[in-house]
């Protein structure tokens, strides 16, 4: 079975993995804009509310997305010149999370 995603959830989930590889110091496409600074706004913005919003509008569980990312951040350092990979990696396993019977969101 194949899962479509609305144009929108794709917009809201590219946002929150965007948002996840900032925090932890995977900038990389972005080049107009000093590295601390989109490091700490991504920072500010995890558990926001505008955070919180955007896992519900994916069905997701901010809390759990909260302990991804704690993982996330423990298995990418040092490795910032494979930022790509691992953006595809999240992007997957959450769509994984989003199909899996197993996943209960709050």
């Amino acid at each position: 079975k194949k899962f479509i995603m609305k144009p929108e959830e794709q917009l809201w989930l590219n946002t929150l993995v965007r948002g996840l590889c900032d925090s932890v110091g995977l900038t990389h496409p972005n080049f107009d804009i000093s590295e601390w600074k989109i490091i700490k706004e991504a920072r500010e913005w995890l558990g926001s509310e505008d955070f919180k919003t955007i896992c519900s509008y994916l069905k997701l569980n901010p809390d759990y997305i909260m302990k991804l990312h704690e993982k996330i951040e423990t298995k990418t350092k040092g490795k910032k010149h494979i930022t790509d990979r691992i953006y595809s990696a999240i992007y997957t396993r959450i769509i994984r999370l989003r199909t899996s019977n197993d996943y209960i969101p709050s």
